[in-house]
């Protein structure tokens, strides 16, 4: 909110034959009005005594309060001796003393012996000072009632700023706490993921180790597979040579039966020998002649008999013997083959077993590790929320320690401007000055988007400022060495390619500013090219090609942003009369 401070005249005294002694007292500072943003007033005063004059013509004296002691400055009087002069300075010096005893008692014992010296010193004009000495004290008292009930005011949005300031550190310190207890979960999780982690590192090396042995015992049963198969074929090689060996035998046997039949038809052609040689024996003629014929037969018949018979015989038993022995070791071999075909057979059923068994443990392992699986996307996607939760915590956290900042910072600056007030209300009780609060003077509906209008009266200029509630044209030095601007919004404000434009008079000036950043709640000189080389301390920023901003009583400036718009206005003109 706008505040305009604007002086109330003094009574209405009559001015000829009179002097009047003229007092102008100026304060910039900042007064929180209306809990809005601090807004930079400036009060003017002017307080008026009249005092007999010398001559017939007119002639002010002024005299200037400041902080620092007062100082007196007397003009020059035409035919007034210097010693008239210390008189008049001495009986200013009295004024000012009466009008401090007036604030602080009720008497008037002091007017009346003020207003004898008066008399005494001046003459009979002077009656009607006690009438403007009664006017000033209770425009004074009532100034200063509205000096405390103001102060007063400040003070309680003082204590109200301290108790938000109090609250924002309570729920700063809750928001600590639950970032603390964020954490501890976070940390348990974590601790949980890595237990998750591990097991699922188990469950994922087990399930390896089992499709390890899975492998290998595929790979036993495929090399037992490929050893039965093998040994059945050895086997049926070694059915098909014992087939083979058993023709032989059966084939052996049928000669050994065609050799007994052949001596069974041997042994009937020599039974008819016989039956011969008994027939011839019952005869005389062949008895000696067929006897020995029959003998030499018989005996060449049984040597070659018995020859053949034991070469047959020789023969045979050596192959019957060394069949027999084949066919065992066959046999044995076969027996061999059996077993080991019925070992190689239980050994595929254990083989089977443990697979199927292998197969069921997979299977579980497989629903165990979708299961750890299942349990680890939740956990993570619980980490997840849980960092998210902390990453808005922690941004609510520096949300509210950039706000306890400024709050902090607005706290500082209503210290300041609370101590500033009670020295202007000192100020005012010691030296009586008058001013009064008119109204806002803030355009439209109050939006954000509404001009801000501060009007600031001095002596003998008005000065109007108007701004957005981004960026405001704080002040500009008399002189025309520097151009302050101020930040009032919360946030950095980027000013590149903005435009500051002066014109004074016919005269115009244009700087474009460069890349530069206003920070929130900050404010910034900008200085000429003949200033800034003399300035010792930090320079905010120079307008190169400028070498003055020029100063005079009308005067207007602009500041522009990157699209041309109109952001800050601060006119300068001659007061109306």
């Amino acid at each position: 909110m706008a505040v305009q401070l604007r002086e109330i005249p003094s009574p209405s005294t009559p001015t000829s034959g009179k002097i009047t002694r003229l007092s102008t007292l100026s304060w910039n500072g900042r007064l929180p009005l209306h809990g809005g943003s601090p807004s930079v007033i400036s009060v003017s005063h002017t307080s008026s005594s009249p005092v007999q004059s010398l001559s017939s013509t007119s002639t002010i004296l002024n005299q200037s309060y400041s902080s620092t002691p007062t100082h007196y400055h007397a003009t020059s009087f035409c035919g007034v001796s210097l010693q008239e002069k210390k008189d008049l300075q001495e009986l200013n010096e009295r004024f000012r003393y009466s009008l401090c005893t007036a604030t602080e008692a009720d008497g008037t014992k002091g007017l009346e012996y003020e207003l004898k010296i008066l008399k005494e010193k001046w003459g009979k004009e002077t009656e009607n000072i006690i009438e403007i000495y009664n006017e000033k004290l209770e425009s004074l008292r009532t100034q200063l009632d509205s000096s405390k009930t103001e102060t007063s005011d400040l003070v309680a949005k003082y204590y109200d700023y301290d108790r938000k300031w109090a609250d924002m550190e309570r729920e700063l310190v809750y928001l600590r706490e639950s970032n603390d207890k964020a954490n501890e979960k976070v940390s348990k999780l974590k601790n949980k993921s890595i237990d998750l982690k591990y097991k699922l590192e188990m469950v994922e090396k087990m399930s390896k180790h089992h499709i390890s042995e899975k492998e290998r015992y595929k790979f036993l049963l495929s090399q037992k597979r490929e050893e039965l198969t093998l040994v059945s074929k050895d086997a049926s090689v070694k059915t098909s040579e014992l087939l083979k060996r058993t023709t032989q035998c059966e084939r052996l046997q049928d000669e050994l039966r065609l050799l007994y039949q052949v001596w069974e038809r041997n042994k009937k052609e020599w039974s008819v020998l016989a039956d011969i040689d008994s027939a011839v024996r019952n005869g005389e003629y062949w008895i000696s002649y067929v006897y020995v014929r029959v003998c030499k037969i018989q005996d060449e018949y049984e040597k070659l008999i018995s020859e053949y018979k034991e070469e047959n015989e020789s023969c045979l038993r050596l192959q019957i013997e060394s069949l027999r022995t084949e066919l065992e070791s066959y046999k044995h071999e076969w027996s061999l083959a059996k077993d080991e075909r019925d070992r190689l057979k239980e050994e595929c059923i254990d083989l089977q077993a443990k697979y199927d068994q292998l197969e069921v443990k997979h299977s579980k392992c497989d629903g165990k590790y979708a299961e750890l699986q299942i349990q680890w996307e939740r956990k993570r996607d619980k980490c997840r929320r849980f960092k998210s939760l902390i990453e808005q915590l922690r941004q609510q956290m520096a949300v509210l320690t950039e706000e306890s900042k400024v709050h902090l910072q607005a706290r500082t600056t209503l210290e300041n401007e609370i101590q500033e007030y009670r020295d202007l209300l000192s100020t005012i009780e010691k030296r009586g000055i008058k001013f009064t609060v008119i109204g806002t003077t803030q355009s439209g509906d109050g939006n954000d988007s509404d001009p801000q209008i501060i009007t600031v009266n001095s002596l003998n200029r008005r000065v109007e400022k108007t701004h957005r509630k981004e960026v405001a044209i704080e002040k500009i030095d008399d002189e025309g060495n520097y151009i302050e601007l101020q930040n009032l919004t919360g946030k950095a404000i980027t000013m590149t390619s903005w435009k500051l434009k002066r014109k004074v008079n016919d005269k115009k000036l244009e700087f474009i500013f460069p890349i530069y950043n206003l920070n929130a709640g900050t404010s910034m000189k900008v200085y000429p090219e003949s200033q800034a080389s003399l300035k010792r301390d930090k320079i905010d920023l120079v307008a190169k090609g400028i070498t003055t901003w020029d100063h005079s009583f009308t005067a207007e400036t602009l500041l522009l942003n990157e699209h041309g718009k109109d952001v800050a206005r601060y006119t300068e003109q001659l007061r109306d009369s």
